[in-house]
């Protein structure tokens, strides 16, 4: 209920020298405009999270943060699609798309690309799980059943090759 209070205390965070809690006080601070008491839920309070999350991805784009970078992309389009803003969500989940791309064509396109090493196996999986899931959310919602299916199936195929997913299983 005191979100003001609260995204000053984030910006404090967001001042550290340290990556990790810069990161969590900007997707804090991004999120606490959706909880700003008379503003909850407004198109306002949800125009300053998206700004709120689209300058934290290009923060962490620009200082090659590709893990970061991945999370406030995966925040930013589950905003969008929450919104109902689904030519937004799909520009974003295209971003988020080529983050994650394979090094080679990564290099290829633009020699400033996030660094492959900034990412773990688990969370390069993480990140392309989130990735499948908000496509396939995206495309049930324009009325895309068989290929929101598809991303099912992709989902499904991703996580039975993982060691985690068939653990899981």
């Amino acid at each position: 209920g005191k979100a003001p209070i609260a995204r000053k205390a984030y910006g404090a965070m967001e001042s550290s020298e340290d990556p990790a809690q810069h990161h969590e006080g900007a997707m804090r601070a991004a999120r606490s405009y959706l909880f700003d008491g008379p503003g909850l839920g407004s198109n306002r309070a949800m125009a300053d999270a998206e700004r709120a999350l689209l300058s934290e991805a290009e923060v962490a784009r620009k200082a090659r943060r590709g893990a970061d970078q991945v999370h406030a992309l995966a925040e930013l389009a589950r905003l969008q699609i929450e919104r109902v803003s689904l030519f937004d969500a799909g520009r974003t989940l295209q971003a988020l798309g080529e983050v994650l791309q394979p090094p080679a064509r990564a290099a290829a396109k633009d020699e400033k690309a996030v660094d492959p090493a900034v990412f773990s196996d688990d969370e390069r999986l993480r990140a392309r799980v989130e990735a499948l899931v908000l496509r396939a959310v995206l495309l049930q919602g324009i009325g895309e059943r068989e290929l929101a299916e598809a991303r099912a199936g992709e989902l499904e195929a991703l996580i039975g090759r993982s060691a985690a997913g068939r653990a899981r299983v």
